[in-house]
């Protein structure tokens, strides 16, 4: 601080400013040093945002997915990225539970998938919204438009079958109950892998 500015400032306001500037500092620098911060990331496909809290994780959830209904992107000549590998796939998951439902509607906002990174932030994260004690696997919140998820205990179908929620409570103008859409979420879980029946019985 220049000499002739520090004269003009009383001793009280001088050690205020100080103290000011160094919570400043200090901010700054716990900010930068939270590990979740410095190493989280986002990705967004066609119809998902997918936040991870560590960056890490994003090869390690394209490994758990192995999902090959996507149209030959998975063979030799598509691209060898890592993200642009996993979006391929997630899309591929959320166009083919569309197809099964048969529910197909412009998106108003992408759907957002946060990735914990284990069974302790997922179980973190799910008292933190419910206000107690869960051991769901993965979950979705209409409210939030949120997929949960944890990247050491997941697979195609649990995507599949959160991605279904948010199709049916997204598609029909008025949602349905809750044991009407753990039917169709199922339904599309069991039947990622096999092929797409549609039915018009007045051809």
């Amino acid at each position: 601080m220049p000499k002739s500015l520090a004269r003009r400032i009383p001793p009280v306001r001088r050690g205020l400013a100080v103290s000011l500037a160094l919570a400043a500092v200090f901010a700054v620098t716990i900010a930068c040093a939270d590990p979740v911060r410095a190493a989280g990331a986002t990705l967004e496909s066609d119809y998902v945002r997918l936040v991870f809290s560590n960056r890490d994780d994003i090869a390690r959830l394209n490994k758990k997915i192995d999902f090959g209904g996507s149209g030959g992107w998975f063979s030799s000549s598509a691209t060898t990225d890592v993200e642009g590998r996993l979006l391929r796939k997630i899309d591929a998951i959320y166009d083919k539970a569309q197809r099964i439902l048969d529910m197909r509607k412009p998106q108003q906002q992408k759907l957002l998938v946060r990735v914990a990174g284990d069974n302790d932030e997922l179980a973190a994260t799910f008292l933190r919204i419910f206000k107690r004690k869960g051991s769901a696997r993965a979950w979705y919140v209409y409210e939030y438009n949120t997929v949960y998820i944890n990247v050491q205990d997941v697979n195609e179908g649990i995507l599949a079958h959160e991605f279904a929620h948010s199709i049916i409570d997204h598609y029909l103008a008025v949602r349905p109950p809750r044991a009407s859409a753990e039917i169709l979420a199922t339904y599309v879980d069991k039947y990622l892998f096999g092929e797409v029946q549609t039915r018009n019985d007045f051809q």
